[in-house]
């Protein structure tokens, strides 16, 4: 029997929804008595209905009302979030329910690049939320496992290698951590399965399934395929300077070429027998 069986998870969209994929295979294996899909409405049940037939349980919650989470909570043994970047405050308010309710656990919303060693002011908000966490001193853990391939890595990111062409931003000779979402909620859901609250209490999961540079990734498929890449570069420079008047997407950009997106070491793969994530250009192409 699994060390947690029951489960609740706020947010199901870029990664959420792999979390709650993940979790439902493993109830449908016995391995876990509950999983709660918190959702604002109960229209995700028509556009996810293959959730419900396969055992999830919905429950309609107001973000703007924290008695409605209660109900979500109660019988729980662990609260997954994986919320928008903008609602990343929200746990805050989602944690201090998970302690009145008897929760044993708090995952919260990280999945991405390290934020300890992150150098721009973009990644400002989960800093602080990581740093309130420490201070409230409720039991939480993260996942950090760098970048997202298939999401980051598209066409309109400038990367189209079906075609044989990539944008890279910046040098491109930095290391960046990646790992599929899938791979990362497929960790997740394996860890808290089989470690103990207590090994799972304030840790921080370091993970990646590739570490590869972006001109590294473009010699590879090159070598791999014979064909030649036609690479647009944007100058480190100009990133810098869109990222200095307020640019977002460059902000991400700047930070992942000035080395914020590799994982620290030592990883946490080993942690997870058989693991097998798959590497950047098994899904890029």
């Amino acid at each position: 029997m699994s060390t947690h069986t029951s489960f609740v998870i706020f947010g199901t969209g870029n990664i959420g929804s792999f979390v709650v994929d993940e979790l439902l295979k493993l109830k449908e294996n016995g391995a876990i008595s509950t999983v709660k899909i918190a959702s604002r409405s109960d229209v995700i049940a028509e556009s996810h209905p293959e959730w419900f037939s396969r055992g999830g349980e919905l429950v309609v919650v107001d973000y703007s009302d924290e008695t409605t989470f209660l109900p979500a909570m109660e019988g729980v043994d662990v609260v997954v979030t994986a919320l928008n970047f903008n609602a990343l405050e929200k746990q805050k308010d989602l944690v201090k329910v998970a302690k009145t309710a008897g929760v044993k656990l708090f995952v919260t919303t990280d999945y991405g690049v390290p934020m300890d060693i992150s150098t721009t002011g973009i990644w400002a908000p989960k800093i602080n939320i990581n740093k309130w966490f420490e201070e409230f001193g409720f039991p939480y853990t993260r996942v950090i496992c760098g970048g997202w391939p298939e999401h980051l890595l598209t066409k309109n990111a400038g990367w189209d290698l079906a075609n044989a062409k990539a944008t890279v931003n910046g040098v491109g000779d930095s290391k960046i951590s990646w790992t599929t979402r899938k791979d990362a909620a497929r960790f997740l859901s394996h860890v808290l399965t089989h470690l103990t609250t207590s090994e799972l209490s304030g840790k921080s999961f370091r993970i990646e399934g590739d570490n590869i540079t972006f001109n590294e990734m473009v010699a590879a498929y090159e070598e791999k395929t014979g064909k030649k890449v036609e690479v647009t570069r944007i100058p480190r420079e100009v990133l810098a300077e869109k990222a200095a008047g307020g640019d977002i997407y460059s902000m991400f950009w700047y930070d992942l070429d000035m080395g914020g997106g590799e994982v620290e070491k030592p990883l946490d793969n080993d942690l997870f027998p058989g693991w097998n994530p798959k590497k950047v250009l098994d899904v890029v192409n």
